[in-house]
């Protein structure tokens, strides 16, 4: 929970509950070790991968927030959030051709509804 709201942190529910399970075992209460503690047992898991990303960007750190993103696009591409990340990373370092590329499958992967053709 980050802000009184829910985040994913997994994609499959048994990766959710070993990682929930240790998370109790444990006592862990840090935000941090709760990340790396459910990366040891998700280690590909996307949403993990894009959290992380988030929290090197928040320590200053794009380089390595990029690359994160990137593995999670990787392992889960239809998270819209790392493609957006990654695009907007690649703008600030001027790299307009890859933030096209990551802003666009951002905007592909988003489930828009479809103009309303009218009736009949």
């Amino acid at each position: 929970m980050k802000d009184g709201q829910l985040i994913p942190l997994h994609d499959r529910f048994d990766r959710w509950l070993t990682g929930t399970i240790r998370r109790f075992d444990e006592d862990i209460r840090d935000p941090e070790v709760e990340l790396v503690a459910r990366r040891e047992v998700d280690p590909d898991g996307g949403w993990l991968l894009l959290h992380e990303g988030e929290a090197l960007l928040a320590k200053g750190d794009p380089v390595e927030a990029g690359k994160r993103y990137s593995a999670a696009t990787a392992a889960d591409p239809s998270i819209i959030l790392a493609w957006q990340r990654g695009g907007e990373l690649a703008l600030a370092e001027g790299d307009r051709e890859r933030a096209r590329f990551n802003l666009l499958r951002a905007l592909r992967a988003s489930r828009l509804p479809l103009p309303w053709p009218g009736p009949g």
